[in-house]
């Protein structure tokens, strides 16, 4: 690239630790002429094991509090913020946004970044090929197509998964069927989200990572093209449809 073309953004210094520590993040993103760094160092906690055991009081009055979680939620929010503040902006048309992921958020994170950056447009179509989801992923994902920001799904993940892990398969299968959608398990590895906004505009994310947490380094790409996600829609559709027992391929 021309250096009088271009700029660097450097990398802010920090006390914290080194970038390519596990509990850093380092992205960099190509937009245009611009290369830019930065870095979010990511706090983790552990709650120590409980070794001693109480004893058990007894209560003659029934006693039950019923209360409502919200941490989980708060996390998978916290994740959509920081995926949508790493993106920035979204990709204009044929354009493509490179970054490493390092584990404050995870590949479904991403699905909630774009609906963030590109509100008031919602999914009109989301494509996904994955080896593995959990069952927050699954939660989420039926909530976005019974509160319209999904309006239809074409999913894919592993054969592996679908047997490692049969109680959130069945969570996703039951939940997708149950709503007309599409799912399908088969021997792939890719990992694509699609996604069709409702105002025309097309995205695809190419990435190492599935949709469930992780805390390795991976890589993810984020790009503005209809004919990128007609690629995939195509493979993705073909590929339910023959484990459907339909050869014949999408419209």
């Amino acid at each position: 690239m021309d250096a009088a073309t271009s700029r660097i953004l450097p990398l802010t210094a920090s006390a914290g630790p080194s970038p390519l520590s596990p509990s850093s993040l380092l992205t960099l993103g190509f937009r245009g002429d611009t290369h830019f760094l930065s870095r979010t160092d990511a706090q983790h906690t552990h709650n120590p094991t409980i070794s001693e055991k109480s004893a058990v009081p007894e209560f003659a009055e029934r006693h039950v509090l019923r209360r409502k979680t919200t941490r989980r939620t708060a996390e998978r929010l916290a994740q959509v913020d920081k995926a949508a503040t790493e993106i920035g902006t979204l990709p204009d048309i044929d354009e493509t946004i490179h970054m490493i992921m390092h584990g404050s958020y995870h590949g479904w994170s991403t699905v909630g970044g774009v609906l963030k950056l590109a509100s008031p447009a919602t999914i009109a179509t989301l494509i996904v090929a994955t080896l593995g989801f959990n069952a927050a992923n699954a939660s989420e994902l039926l909530d976005m197509l019974d509160d319209g920001r999904v309006g239809c799904v074409r999913f894919v993940c592993s054969c592996y998964f679908q047997k490692s892990c049969p109680r959130e398969f069945e969570v996703l299968r039951a939940g997708l069927e149950s709503r007309g959608q599409q799912l399908a398990a088969l021997r792939t590895h890719a990992k694509i989200i699609g996604c069709a906004l409702t105002d025309g505009r097309q995205f695809v994310v190419e990435t190492s990572a599935n949709l469930r947490s992780c805390r390795n380094i991976e890589q993810l790409t984020l790009t503005q093209s209809a004919s990128l996600f007609a690629f995939h829609d195509y493979w993705i559709t073909r590929a339910i449809q023959q484990c459907r027992g339909s050869a014949s391929p999408p419209t």
